[in-house]
């Protein structure tokens, strides 16, 4: 049962919303089906049932892990995940996790991410201690605009996959269609190397350069063009998975937006401290920090 020695109890369904295991409404089911123990007994359990921090909390056998109480979940971080690193606290076959990464900087543990990017993919990636605000930020209906810049290998970008993407696909057989995806071209990598060699900054001569731009013009096939591509659904891999399904396949995808955070000109593997949240009625927030070291400094003296 619950150990009522604590001084300090919270409701469990809530705590347990906390962790994203489920929703809270859902917890409530599951308290009322037998599901969750508490230390080590479903008996006496439901769902107006509080618990302390110390108490251990199962479902289906799997022990839940909770955020710290207090001020300290409302802490939200703005990192640049890196290319080739996952989002995950650890992984069997050693590969690189941005958590390990960020506990080596000084940041909390059991950080909570938002919106989960893959392992070849970049960019912004929101992390925090308030599980209730990860699924704010996360659920579909509340429409936050996920953004990303994709590279994509294909003959060209036509206006046909431009509308089937508006129109929503399906990204896998079975599945229902998607959201509708907005894409938009935002430059040619050849035609660009042609442009900055016209203009002195790179080392080819007048007439090479036209070449380029010619060849560009006859021939589009193996060109990387650059799309700006908005969703606001976030299914599993969604860019890379519709974009394929249209003849575009990504090889480089950076996350540039989620809601109303920005990455900016946050450098690659750094970290900012958000001070203020935002929800959907609410405006832009105010970011602070530029630095690993100083949001090392600032988590820091606000987690004490």
């Amino acid at each position: 049962g619950v150990n009522l020695s604590n001084m300090t109890l919270f409701r469990l369904t809530k705590r347990i919303a906390e962790t994203r295991f489920c929703s809270r409404r859902e917890a409530e089911r599951l308290v009322s089906l037998g599901m969750v123990k508490v230390n080590g007994s479903s008996e006496n359990v439901h769902k107006g049932t509080h618990i302390g921090v110390d108490d251990e909390v199962r479902i289906y056998g799997n022990k839940l892990t909770f955020p710290e109480p207090g001020k300290k979940r409302n802490t939200l971080y703005m990192a640049y995940k890196l290319r080739g690193e996952l989002v995950t606290y650890s992984d069997p076959r050693g590969r690189p996790t941005i958590f390990q990464r960020l506990e080596a900087m000084g940041l909390p543990k059991n950080l909570i991410a938002v919106g989960r990017l893959d392992y070849q993919s970049e960019g912004l990636l929101l992390l925090t201690l308030d599980g209730a605000y990860a699924r704010e930020l996360e659920l579909p209906e509340n429409d936050y605009l996920r953004r990303y810049k994709a590279r994509v290998s294909s003959g060209t970008f036509t206006e046909h996959m431009k509308n089937q993407l508006m129109r929503g696909v399906q990204l896998a057989p079975g599945e229902p269609v998607c959201r509708p995806i907005i894409a938009n071209l935002l430059y040619s990598d050849n035609l660009a190397s042609a442009r900055k060699s016209r203009n002195g900054k790179r080392r080819l001569k007048d007439k090479e350069s036209k070449q380029m731009v010619e060849n560009y013009k006859r021939n589009k096939a193996n060109v990387n063009h650059w799309l700006d591509v908005r969703v606001t659904e976030g299914k599993y891999r969604e860019v890379r998975r519709a974009l394929g399904s249209v003849g575009c396949y990504v090889d480089h995808l950076v996350r540039t937006q989620f809601g109303p955070y920005e990455l900016g000109k946050l450098p690659k593997g750094a970290v900012r401290l958000i001070r203020k949240r935002v929800y959907v009625s609410e405006n832009v927030p105010e970011v602070e920090g530029d630095k690993a070291s100083e949001v090392e400094e600032e988590s820091k003296e606000e987690l004490d």
